[in-house]
């Protein structure tokens, strides 16, 4: 029976280099996930903001 000892480390080796690459892809797709929300919600804001149009400022008068 040949030894298989190298072999199984090897695939240990591969096995948990592929978790780990899947565990960084995960994670990347989150953030980019939390980033897109966030951006959406500042452009919703900048479009309900313009969608009000320009605002106007009271003038003060110095009457006391």
């Amino acid at each position: 029976m040949p030894d298989t000892g190298g072999r199984r480390e090897i695939a240990s080796r591969v096995d948990a280099k592929e978790a780990e690459t899947f565990q960084e892809s995960k994670e990347l797709a989150a953030k980019t996930k939390r980033l897109s929300a966030i951006a959406g919600t500042k452009n919703q804001e900048r479009r309900a903001k313009d969608m009000q149009g320009p605002q106007r400022k009271r003038k003060t008068t110095g009457n006391g």
